[in-house]
């Protein structure tokens, strides 16, 4: 595993060294070990998925994070210090920047796919589907098992909720949805990679996006600890 080495990041704050007081029972994932579409633009840094989580709210989309992109091959890898096992309930959260639209119009939702690998090398996917076909649908609900949908609580400094538990926000998965016996010792690294860059079984092509969408804005993912 080779861990991509940033420089600059953002605060000041290191990759594994975020200087956040923690939170019982989760580990935050912190270190990059590939972020393909990282550069200097805004939202560029991946250094902002492994510094903490600080959401928006409901209506806000937080601004801590990196931008996945959608080119084909973008990625992001992030490595947990200590392998995430199976528990009772969400093991693994990831925080994206999704929120609520007012007045009614939905939930602006940039949905990614989450993986997970015992030794950063095979990666397995939570079990996904789209319920919507072809057409674009604003909705957490019509994207079951995908990160990216549920707008995000949890902030390190004003609201630092559970990561793991329901007043965080986020995307929750369990890894007993996968029963793969190359996890059974725990997951190291998880992936993320934008939905779109995926094909629907349902329909044979790529999962649809917002026209707006450029991929999903990461700001962090705990794991069970």
């Amino acid at each position: 595993m080779t861990a991509l080495l940033l420089a600059g990041c953002a605060g000041g704050v290191a990759p594994g060294d975020s200087g956040l007081a923690g939170h019982p029972g989760a580990q935050l994932a912190a270190e990059v070990v590939s972020a393909t579409a990282a550069g200097d633009r805004r939202f560029a840094d991946p250094a902002l998925a492994v510094n903490g989580v600080r959401g928006g709210g409901t209506f806000q989309g937080g601004l801590d994070v990196y931008r996945v992109g959608t080119a084909p091959g973008d990625e992001l890898v992030l490595a947990f210090p200590s392998p995430v096992v199976d528990g009772d309930g969400v093991d693994l959260a990831v925080f994206e920047n999704p929120f609520a639209v007012r007045g009614g119009g939905g939930t602006f939702v940039d949905p990614a796919v989450v993986e997970v690998s015992a030794d950063c090398e095979v990666f397995v996917a939570f079990p996904h589907a789209y319920e919507g076909g072809d057409a674009y649908l604003a909705a957490p609900a019509a994207w079951a098992g995908f990160a990216g949908v549920t707008p995000v609580q949890l902030h390190e400094e004003d609201d630092p909720v559970d990561p793991l538990g329901p007043d965080a926000g986020g995307d929750g998965f369990d890894l007993a949805a996968l029963a793969d016996p190359a996890l059974a010792d725990g997951v190291v690294c998880v992936r993320i990679t934008a939905a779109a860059t995926w094909t629907d079984p349902a329909t044979g092509a790529a999962y649809p996006a917002d026209p707006l969408s450029d991929g999903p804005d990461i700001d962090g993912v705990y794991g069970r600890e």
